[in-house]
């Protein structure tokens, strides 16, 4: 990858040899390239190519492919040299100097995985990490340190091997971060890769709902003098955890909007089914809204929340 190698345009025969033995025992023959050098490359004339979709310092042109090249090929593997702009939905990510650090590793595998399940990019390839075959250790002890286990493979860079030395490598992978990606040579303008056929292939489909808790059960509302108490029972979704705490909205008479909203809230009333809250005007009309949240804000389901309407005294 080339954040400390910038590539040069180079000879021809490494990507000819590629070209003449596109799929081998399960593994497919390609490349990656920045931005800049993609025009380099005779048009298909690899089996897999990777493109970049993030750089360092943003934009694109140089490392990261522009809107029209990654239209132009649309099956690309797409890295992502930085995870800024929450690009969770790219195939891999670039872990070396100037790029992801180790600490953003764990984040962005979890966020990749996620991604993946609930088909965000429709095509997305399950996560790997880049790096050179010397880090191995690194990335999997931050993988391991930050609980994945497993679901997260490697794309390693190694190039001492020839072709067939890195599709045995590749073809044989195994353990917990199996290795489905091997960059055996660098001819100049690119980078020369083999790939796991079968990672290629296992790509997500349509974008599928996510599981979501419904809302709160019987909620009532009563109001005081400048506050209101809020008795609601959980949601029930079945498959989900109990929720992790619930927000309150209250809004200054019916009219739900974003301008009616009490000054002090939202307020997050904890993992309770009754809470009371106050900073409100005496003989107003008021509505409530209860929502159901996981740990972290997961499992909310848009648009979902219970409601109830009140007055203070």
């Amino acid at each position: 990858m080339p954040l400390l190698h910038h590539h040069q345009p180079g000879g021809l025969t490494p990507m000819l040899t590629a070209m003449t033995s596109p799929v081998t025992g399960g593994v497919t023959l390609g490349a990656d390239v920045i931005s800049e050098n993609l025009h380099l490359i005779p048009a298909r004339a690899f089996p897999a190519l990777a493109l970049y979709v993030t750089q360092a310092g943003g934009g694109s042109g140089y490392i990261a492919a522009t809107d029209a090249q990654l239209a132009e090929y649309p099956d690309c593997v797409t890295i992502a040299q930085l995870p800024a702009g929450d690009p969770y939905w790219a195939d891999e990510l670039d872990f070396e100097a100037g790029a992801a650090t180790v600490a953003e590793i764990p984040g962005w595998a979890r966020g990749a995985q996620e991604s993946w399940t609930k088909g965000s990019r429709p095509g997305q390839r399950t996560p790997l990490v880049y790096c050179s075959a010397s880090n191995v250790h690194v990335v999997a002890n931050a993988l391991h340190g930050g609980g994945i286990t497993g679901g997260v493979g490697l794309h390693l860079a190694n190039w001492n091997l020839t072709e067939p030395a890195a599709a045995a490598e590749v073809i044989a992978a195994a353990g917990p971060y199996p290795v489905h990606g091997l960059q055996y040579a660098d001819p100049g303008p690119w980078d020369l890769d083999v790939w796991s056929t079968a990672w290629l292939n296992n790509r997500s489909g349509p974008p599928r709902p996510l599981a979501g808790y419904g809302p709160p059960l019987n909620l009532h509302a009563a109001g005081g003098d400048t506050t209101v108490r809020l008795t609601w029972q959980p949601p029930g979704t079945p498959g989900l955890p109990a929720p992790a705490y619930y927000p309150v909205w209250i809004y200054a008479g019916t009219a739900c909007t974003r301008a009616a909203t009490v000054a002090t809230y939202p307020r997050d009333a904890g993992p309770v089914t009754s809470w009371q809250g106050g900073s409100l005007q005496r003989g107003r009309a008021y509505t409530a809204h209860v929502v159901a949240c996981g740990p972290g804000g997961s499992h909310v389901r848009p648009f979902t929340y219970a409601s109830a309407r009140f007055a203070t005294s």
